[in-house]
């Protein structure tokens, strides 16, 4: 009964998940630019973070609501004719979003902070100076209807991976030359990709890999893209992508088959999840004692009531 209970079984290399519920979601997992790059960091971080951590966290994430209110504002934002777009009202969607009652859970407790952030975030793309009253939000005509170019959803086959990549795209505009494709990023640092370097953890492409992919799924619909970027208001940073390259394309593509490739061995391996060695890799470090990153902050009683340690209890 007690055996019953577990969720996953760690072993000297990576986790077992034991959970039929997870188990089930997990054979039904799409393929996102997030769950790519997690996965090539380590899939024992990825399974662990995405269907353990929910249950065995206390910790109150601020990084993600933020990042999704600050999303609500700008997506309002640009719902306006072009016309309404005054720093006035920015600021004022601002206070209705900061206020509603979406994010009244979240902030409870933080109000202060949670406010202070918003409102400079918002200050900081202001700085930035873009022509916003002369963006043309692209309409689009996808899956038999028209859609504004505002948090759409895109998906479709990548190479030759068999499941589905899927995607929000956050904003794109009309350009003269095509489709501009932009994406909202909340963090205040900014690790941009060389081209011209290998690909490493001080060079990391999960920028250049999510709007490439974004891009590309556009560009199966028919659709033709012009340029890519990710915009950081907290940094007051614009960074570009060149989605255009052959070479990053072929990398793009590579990651995604391998991904697929990699998610489908461990299914039919009995769900089996190999950890790797990484600085951002704090279940590595937790379970294993591999690398150096930061602590990870759980409920250490929940999470062994739900672990077994090599097929056996040992807390």
């Amino acid at each position: 009964m007690l055996f019953n209970i577990k969720k996953i079984n760690i072993q000297d290399d990576g986790v077992y998940i034991l959970d039929e519920n997870i188990k089930k979601e997990i054979k039904k997992k799409k393929l996102s630019a997030s769950l790519i790059d997690s996965w090539l960091k380590s899939p024992a971080d990825w399974v662990l973070n995405t269907y353990i951590y929910p249950l065995v966290s206390d910790k109150k994430e601020t990084a993600l609501y933020r990042g999704s209110m600050f999303h609500k504002v700008m997506e309002d934002f640009f719902a306006l004719e072009p016309s309404e777009r005054t720093e006035k009202r920015l600021k004022q969607i601002t206070r209705q979003v900061y206020e509603s009652e979406e994010f009244a859970d979240q902030i409870k407790g933080t109000e202060k902070e949670d406010r202070e952030w918003i409102q400079s975030t918002v200050l900081s793309y202001l700085r930035m100076n873009y022509d916003y009253q002369n963006e043309q939000i692209a309409r689009i005509y996808l899956n038999g209807e028209e859609k504004s170019g505002i948090e759409l959803f895109v998906s479709g086959k990548i190479g030759e991976s068999e499941r589905q990549v899927l995607g929000f795209i956050d904003k794109i505009l009309d350009g003269p030359n095509g489709f501009i494709v932009q994406d909202w990023k909340s963090g205040a640092k900014v690790n941009n990709y060389d081209p011209t370097k290998a690909i490493s953890e001080s060079n990391p492409f999960d920028y250049w890999r999510q709007q490439t992919l974004y891009s590309m799924l556009l560009e199966k619909r028919g659709f033709k893209v012009d340029k890519a970027s990710l915009i950081f208001p907290r940094a007051e940073t614009e960074v570009f992508v060149d989605i255009h390259s052959d070479k990053v394309k072929a990398q793009v593509i590579k990651d995604v088959e391998q991904v697929d490739k990699e998610l489908e061995y461990a299914i039919n391996n009995n769900f089996f999840f190999p950890f790797k060695k990484g600085k951002y890799n704090k279940w590595a470090k937790y379970c294993l004692g591999w690398g150096n990153t930061w602590p990870l902050e759980i409920n250490h009683e929940k999470f062994r009531e739900m672990t077994l340690v090599n097929g056996e209890m040992k807390w």
